[in-house]
């Protein structure tokens, strides 16, 4: 297996995709099998049956991921290879325009709790499937639909 496989690569789109125009990169303990970008966030889903939230934030020189969060699906995905997509929905008092670690106010969530309050759809064998994570005391439950 390639150490590419279980990185994520930033690149400008301006450069060549060759190893010295690297913008960022991110190192997973698993190799990738579904990615998904909504807004500024990276959803990416590896083989370990985890999901991973990374925020991206872009400034003027160059951009970053921030890893905001994870979730193990083990026990709730059987197969991780089976799933085909992902997506969320989060609700509207937790998500605002143009959200970053620098502009967070009391009206905007905490993207650090964005995979707990979010409704989470995987395309697993052709069907969807809807988890809600909820808190139980200190860990992560799923509520499926």
């Amino acid at each position: 297996m390639r150490s590419s496989d279980k990185q994520i690569r930033l690149y400008s789109r301006d450069a060549d995709l060759s190893d010295q125009h690297i913008l960022h990169s991110q190192t997973l303990p698993a190799p990738i099998l579904v990615m998904s970008l909504l807004d500024n966030s990276l959803l990416v889903y590896t083989a370990d049956n985890t999901l991973y939230h990374f925020l991206i934030l872009p400034s003027k020189e160059t951009i970053r991921l921030h890893l905001c969060g994870s979730i193990s699906f083990v026990g709730i995905v059987q197969v991780p290879s089976r799933v085909r997509a992902l997506s969320w929905l989060i609700p509207p008092a937790q998500k605002g325009e143009l959200r970053d670690l620098t502009k967070l106010t009391e009206e905007l969530g905490d993207p650090a709790d964005d995979l707990i309050v979010a409704t989470i759809i995987f395309l697993v064998d052709g069907k969807l499937v809807l988890l809600r994570p909820r808190r139980v005391s200190r860990c992560l439950d799923f509520d499926g639909s």
